[in-house]
């Protein structure tokens, strides 16, 4: 039978991580180094095939469990065991918020998936608040369940969004800045201090020091789409840090 594997499984075989694969091309064979399968990949019988066209990418977890996945830019975000997403409060249902999390069905948030979070002491979100979570079930006949949380019961970062400004991008794009390499990000963190929440369901949450740097940064992330040489976006950051400091003098 063919499944997909939001748990851990073992693999045996070398894989060729950045290499384009299409559907039906085997990955590896299982057996001895612990891996989570992500968006694109299933398991069958004894190996992981590939079932839609990307590149594989290899993300480490947060406990050290190596999490392949295939890259791909594709149009329709679908909800996948362990993604992390931008989410819209849109209103509350008994124990549960309701999240827009841009698929094609809403996500449930229940109230004491947050750290520490009980019954009695709850975060209260307002409608239209922003929520960086994490997808824990995922099922094409029921609503996605997030929690903000890591799945050690910390925050780790998970939870309301407050201030900042969100924007969309296409979901290749979140996948490329959710890399621990990514070019742009460390070009722009060495000029201007920022914080970030990628969502993969192309969703980007950014919060700078001031209005003009939140919109230096998001045109940067835009521009960077698609294989940008390092060169390029060297000099696109260092232009965009001279038009900030021109501004802030005058």
């Amino acid at each position: 039978a063919v499944t997909s594997s939001p748990l851990p499984v073992e693999c045996t075989s070398r894989m060729d991580t950045g290499v384009c694969f299409l559907p039906g091309d085997p990955i590896c064979r299982l057996s001895a180094t612990k891996m989570r399968l992500g968006s694109g990949l299933i398991q069958s019988e004894n190996q992981v095939l590939c079932n839609k066209a990307g590149v594989l990418r290899d993300r480490q977890s947060a406990r050290k469990v190596k999490n392949i996945l295939i890259e791909a830019n594709q149009k329709r975000y679908i909800p996948q065991v362990e993604d992390m997403v931008v989410g819209i409060i849109q209103g509350k249902a008994g124990d549960n918020y309701i999240v827009d999390v841009g698929t094609y069905c809403t996500a449930i948030l229940p109230i004491t998936a947050f750290e520490g979070a009980t019954r009695k002491n709850r975060p209260i979100l307002q409608i239209g608040a922003l929520v960086y979570g994490r997808v824990v079930f995922a099922n094409k006949y029921m609503n996605p369940e997030l929690a903000c949380m890591a799945s050690t019961g910390k925050a780790a970062g998970f939870g309301e969004l407050h201030n900042g400004h969100v924007f969309k991008t296409t979901l290749g794009l979140a996948q490329s800045l959710l890399a621990p390499d990514c070019p742009i990000l460390h070009a722009v963190g060495g000029h201007i201090p920022f914080e970030i929440a990628v969502g993969i369901n192309g969703r980007v949450w950014i919060n700078t020091a001031s209005a003009a740097k939140t919109v230096v940064l998001r045109n940067l992330i835009l521009a960077s789409e698609g294989n940008v040489p390092k060169a390029q976006l060297q000099a696109l950051v260092q232009q965009a840090v001279r038009q900030v400091k021109q501004k802030g003098a005058s």
